[in-house]
């Protein structure tokens, strides 16, 4: 799994994610920070980047129009930075065990609970 962490996150999420073995950017670094959100959705789908945000409502009507993406994770809560690492570790523990995220959304609520759903949904 390749993560692309949200500009309204940590950076420190990418050494989370690399210190478990996955490949992980942040907006910033890429130069992508700014960008409108279907401009950053156009760049996950051609590098198959899933990304980590807290902006969940934007990217869920984005994702719900597209007929395949690699996935979302959305830390529900928005938090300070050690809550966001915690969280996002926490969520890795179950993404570890997950084959694909493509076309599914990760939501990690506030006490580390970890929901998955197929999005756009099938009928």
């Amino acid at each position: 799994m390749r993560f692309l962490i949200d500009e309204c996150l940590t950076p420190g999420l990418v050494s989370v994610a690399n210190n478990r073995g996955f490949e992980a950017y942040h907006v910033v670094y890429r130069g992508w920070a700014g960008l409108t959100d279907s401009r950053l959705l156009r760049h996950l789908l051609d590098e198959e980047l899933i990304l980590v945000t807290n902006n969940r409502d934007d990217f869920l009507d984005l994702v719900s129009g597209v007929e395949l993406h690699p996935g979302l994770v959305v830390i529900l809560e928005n938090v300070r930075r050690a809550d966001q690492i915690a969280l996002f570790d926490s969520g890795l523990d179950v993404l570890s065990k997950m084959a694909s995220l493509v076309n599914k959304v990760v939501e990690i609520g506030g006490d580390g609970t970890v929901a998955v759903f197929e999005m756009p949904e099938i009928d």
